[in-house]
C-alpha cells in the first residue's frame, strides 16, 4: 500500500468510527431535542452544551460523551461525516457543528457557503449560520441579510433573524423596528416570529406597537411580551393605548397578552400613582368592549388562587365586579387544603351570602352526586375555618 493510500485508508476509517461512534451517541436522543426544520430555531440553544448535569444527569452524561467523541475527531474528518448520511440526527449534527465554530470561527461559515451541493449547502448553511448567531448575532445577520436571497426558502437562515431581533429589543426601539423592517415571509403567510426579549430602559413599547397595528400585514407574534411587559413598567400608559387602540385586541397575541396582562395586575393590587388613571382606561375599554374586561376579570379571579386583597376588592367596586371576584375566588379554594385567612376581610354577613352564591353556581356548572358530596366537604372546610377565624 502507497504512503498516500495509506492516508486515504486511515481517514477512511477515521470517519467510519466517528461515524459509528455518533451513531451510537445519537441512538438514545436527548429528550425533547428539536427536529430538523427549516424554521427559525427560535432562541433554542446547543443542546449537548446546555444541560443540567443535577437535574438530568443522564442526558448530561450522554452530553458530555457526544462532545468528547465530537472532540477527538480530526477536522476533515469531521467535514467528511458532514457530507454523509448521518446529518439527519441533528443532536450529532449540531455538535460537529458547534465543534468546528470552536476550531474555525468564521472560516468554518465560507467553507460551508462554497459546498456544491445546494441541499447540503442550505442544510449546513442554516445550522452553521444558527451557530453564529448564539455568538455574535449582528454579524450572523449581516451574513444572512446578504446570502438569503441565494436560497429558495424564504425562512433560511432565520435563526440568525431571531438573534438580532433579541439583540435589538435590549437597545432601543428604533433598532428593534429596523430589524423588523427585515422580517422573513414565505409568500401570502403572515410572519410567526415568538420570542420574548429583554426590552431595554426607557424602551418606546407605543413606537413598536403603533408600527405592528399600523403594518400592511399583520405580524403574528412578531414579538412577544410588549404589552406584558409595558403594562408592568407603566400600567396607565398601556391601558390608555389600549382604549385607544381598541382594534389591537383583534390579533390573538395581543388579546392575550392584555388580557393576561391586567388581569394579573388586578390581582396582585395596581400600584400607586398609576391605581386611578389605569382603572380610568380600564373603564373606558369597558364601555367599548365589555366582552374584554370580562376576560380580564376572569384573569383576576383565576390569580387569585384562592385569596382576596382590598386593592382588587376596591377595583372589583369601582367596577362593579365584587360578586365576580370573590365568587370566583372562593371557588378557587375548592381543592385547596385550607382556606386563606384573607378572607377575614368580608363581614361575617358577606362571607355567608358570597358561600351561597358559591355553592349555587358551582351546584349549576356540575350537578352530579359525586360534586355534590365533594361539596359538602368544601362547605364545612369553609365554615369551620370562617368560625374560627384563620
Amino acid at each position: 500500500m502507497s504512503p498516500l493510500q495509506r492516508r486515504w485508508f486511515g481517514r477512511f476509517c477515521a470517519v467510519s468510527i466517528l461515524a459509528g461512534a455518533l451513531s451510537g451517541v445519537g441512538s438514545r436522543r436527548i429528550e425533547g431535542s428539536p427536529p430538523l426544520s427549516n424554521k427559525a430555531p427560535l432562541h433554542r440553544v446547543d443542546p449537548s452544551r446546555e444541560v443540567d448535569p443535577v437535574a438530568e444527569p443522564e442526558v448530561a452524561d450522554r452530553a458530555l460523551l457526544l462532545r468528547r467523541t465530537v472532540a477527538k475527531a480530526g477536522t476533515e474528518d469531521l467535514w467528511t461525516w458532514l457530507a454523509g448520511p448521518g446529518t439527519g440526527d441533528e443532536e450529532n449534527l449540531l455538535a460537529v457543528i458547534f465543534e468546528l465554530v470552536d476550531r474555525l470561527g468564521w472560516q468554518a461559515w465560507e467553507r460551508a457557503l462554497a459546498l456544491s451541493d445546494p441541499t447540503r449547502r442550505e442544510l449546513l448553511g442554516r445550522h452553521f449560520l444558527w451557530a453564529f448567531s448564539e455568538r455574535d448575532p449582528w454579524k450572523a445577520y449581516e451574513e444572512w441579510k446578504r446570502h438569503r436571497a441565494g436560497f429558495a426558502d424564504p425562512e433560511w437562515g432565520a435563526a440568525a433573524y431571531d438573534a438580532a431581533l433579541r439583540a435589538a429589543a435590549g437597545i432601543s426601539a428604533a433598532k428593534l423596528l429596523e430589524v423588523l423592517a427585515e422580517i422573513p415571509t414565505k409568500p401570502g403567510e403572515p410572519p410567526e416570529w415568538l420570542l420574548t426579549p429583554e426590552y431595554a430602559p426607557g424602551f418606546d413599547f407605543e413606537g413598536v406597537l403603533d408600527y405592528l397595528l399600523q403594518a400592511q400585514e399583520q405580524a403574528v407574534l412578531a414579538s412577544d411580551g410588549l404589552l406584558r411587559e409595558w403594562s408592568r413598567r407603566s400600567p396607565e400608559e398601556a391601558a390608555a393605548w389600549l382604549a385607544a387602540n381598541l382594534r389591537a385586541l383583534e390579533t390573538e397575541y395581543l388579546l392575550e397578552e392584555a388580557t393576561g396582562a391586567f388581569g394579573n395586575l388586578l390581582a396582585s393590587g395596581l400600584p400607586e400613582p398609576s391605581r386611578s388613571a389605569t382603572l380610568d382606561a380600564l373603564e373606558a375599554m369597558e364601555r367599548q368592549s365589555p366582552e374584554f374586561i370580562d376576560k380580564v376579570w376572569d384573569v383576576a379571579v383565576d390569580s387569585a388562587a384562592g385569596k382576596i386583597t382590598a386593592s382588587t376588592l376596591a377595583a372589583a367596586d369601582r367596577m362593579a365586579r365584587r360578586d365576580t371576584y370573590l365568587v370566583g375566588a372562593l371557588l378557587g379554594t375548592r381543592y385547596q387544603e385550607s382556606i386563606d385567612p384573607s378572607w377575614q376581610l368580608l363581614p361575617f354577613e358577606e362571607q355567608q351570602r358570597v358561600l351561597r352564591l358559591a355553592e349555587d353556581r358551582w351546584a349549576a356548572e356540575q350537578p352530579s352526586a359525586v360534586q355534590a358530596r365533594t361539596r359538602e366537604r368544601w362547605h364545612r372546610r369553609v365554615t369551620a375555618a370562617w368560625e374560627g377565624g384563620s
